[in-house]
């Protein structure tokens, strides 16, 4: 885990993706197939910039800002948008979450 010797002793969740999905670009959307789970998930842009960065461990603070440098939203929406998410791909089993 990365710990940020900014906030000493505070812990920071890391995302990472937990499983290998075969993917590809259809459009403007990301499809992403797990083969053995027999499950299709399509993912818009802004998802798919974010599934890009979820290839290596990633805390909220740095997802949020790569979105915030790409598009055009405020900090508030970008931030409560991407937890929501987050925890929604955390409960189908696509993120692992580690507090470090």
């Amino acid at each position: 885990m990365v710990r940020n010797s900014h906030f000493k002793g505070i812990d920071v969740t890391m995302y990472e993706q937990a499983r290998q999905l075969l993917e590809a670009e259809v459009a403007d959307e990301l499809l992403a197939l797990d083969a053995d789970a027999g499950e299709c998930f399509a993912f818009n842009n802004v998802a798919a910039t974010i599934w890009g960065h979820l290839a290596e461990p990633a805390s909220i603070d740095f997802l949020r800002d790569k979105l915030l440098d790409e598009y055009e939203v405020s900090p508030d929406q970008c931030d409560a948008e991407l937890r929501v998410f987050l925890d929604v791909l955390t409960r189908r089993g696509l993120l692992r979450a580690k507090q470090s």
